[in-house]
């Protein structure tokens, strides 16, 4: 370890965005902080371009985590090693994320700025048309209104939840709330992590900390419009997302979890897409594997 901060950056068969990714981290205004990349058992080369590009860098980590882990077991995983080789602060984001030259430098003035106070810090996402990118919107807490002025005056507003693009998070903060679950493999998994961080501490949405994220398009994908070939992705997320309803939720919205779940069965019976005896099948399925899904959470000690 070199510097106490670590972009953890998890990858999956996207070495052309990775490359872009880690070339911005390396270039922030500020210089204390190291790429550590993720790499869940890329095959298309991912290995050779990093050590092609980057294998004499001492500030770029990396690291094969032999297998698929998906994106909840490539966060666990990653923010793991960062906290056991003694990094101070973690800046946890996608292959796909793009920085400008001041996103970090803005999330440690506001780290400065709350005296440390807090328990994450979200960057604002944009879509590569420079639009808000749909898929990373945060949310905004309803304790918002607490010292307004001053969130206001720093480009600031409390949040509940963000996404795992570009937020920034002390290792002091993980080995209090523990790791995200590896378990949920992709879907929620961010949210399930932020909302708990939420919970014990106040979190920001920092605005003035930008990035990009290079997604292929800027609508979010349900089960009614995706393709079929890609609709086993959604067998994780209506599990995932009872979970996240029955340990962070009140018991009113676990009754909505399952009315949105009878509307969701509606519009794609509803839908003209292909295969609905399928992704109504899937649909109840995830769900009702909600109700026995309760993995652990991990913890760490820092190294």
């Amino acid at each position: 370890m070199h510097n106490k901060i670590a972009a953890v950056i998890v990858t999956y068969n996207r070495k052309n965005l990775l490359k872009k990714c880690v070339e911005h981290v390396l270039s922030q205004s500020i210089s204390n902080v190291d790429a550590l990349i993720i790499d869940n058992a890329s095959t298309d080369g991912t290995n050779e371009l990093v050590n092609q590009l980057f294998g004499t860098n001492e500030r770029v980590h990396y690291v094969n985590t032999g297998a698929n882990l998906g994106g909840a077991g490539g966060f666990s995983y990653g923010i793991r090693w960062a906290v056991e080789h003694g990094y101070e602060y973690l800046w946890i984001m996608d292959d796909d994320t793009i920085p400008e030259a001041d996103t970090l430098k803005e999330f440690v003035a506001s780290d400065k700025l709350l005296n440390g106070k807090y328990g994450f810090l979200a960057s604002y996402v944009k879509w590569i048309d420079g639009t808000p990118c749909e898929m990373n919107v945060p949310g905004i807490s309803q304790e918002w209104r607490n010292n307004i002025a001053q969130q206001f005056d720093h480009s600031m507003i409390r949040l509940d939840t963000a996404s795992f693009v570009s937020i920034f998070i002390k290792a002091s903060t993980v080995q209090k709330v523990g790791l995200p679950i590896k378990e949920f493999f992709i879907w929620g998994d961010d949210i399930e992590y932020t909302k708990r961080i939420s919970k014990n501490m106040p979190c920001y949405f920092v605005y003035r900390s930008q990035v990009t994220h290079e997604m292929a398009s800027n609508k979010a994908t349900y089960i009614t419009n995706a393709d079929s070939d890609r609709l086993n992705r959604f067998e994780k997320l209506y599990r995932n997302r009872y979970y996240i309803a029955k340990h962070h939720g009140s018991k009113r919205e676990q009754l909505l979890f399952w009315t949105g779940i009878k509307n969701t069965i509606r519009d794609i019976l509803k839908s003209d897409c292909k295969d609905k005896m399928r992704r109504c099948g899937i649909v109840i399925k995830s769900s009702l594997k909600g109700l026995r899904f309760n993995p652990e959470i991990e913890y760490v000690k820092k190294g």
